[in-house]
C-alpha cells in the first residue's frame, strides 16, 4: 500500500483498504502503511527525484485513502473511549 502512495495510484485503493482493514487496525494502516508512503514522497522530492504534481497526486491519494478508513477508525475509536466514572 505504501507504494500505492508513491505512485499516486487510486486505481483498486478501495479493495487494498478493505483487504488491510481485516487484517490491521486503522489506525496501524494510516501510521504504518501510508505514512511510510509519504516518507519516501518526501525523500523523493526532497533529492529531487520527484516533481511536485506528484508529490501532490501521491497527497491526494493519501488523503482518499484516511478518508476511506476513517469512518471505521471512528467507529473503533468510539468502541474503546474509557467507562465515565460516577462519583458517590
Amino acid at each position: 500500500m505504501a507504494q500505492r502512495i508513491v505512485d499516486g495510484d487510486r486505481l483498486g485503493l478501495d479493495e487494498d483498504l478493505e483487504a488491510a482493514l481485516k487484517e490491521h487496525p486503522p489506525l496501524d494502516i494510516i501510521n504504518k502503511f501510508l505514512l511510510d508512503g509519504m516518507r519516501v514522497v518526501g525523500e523523493l522530492f526532497g533529492a529531487g527525484k520527484m516533481q511536485l504534481p506528484f508529490v501532490l497526486r501521491s497527497a491526494e491519494c493519501m488523503k482518499a485513502s484516511v478518508a476511506i478508513s476513517s469512518p471505521i477508525w471512528n467507529a473503533s475509536m468510539a468502541s474503546r473511549k474509557a467507562p465515565s466514572c460516577s462519583r458517590p
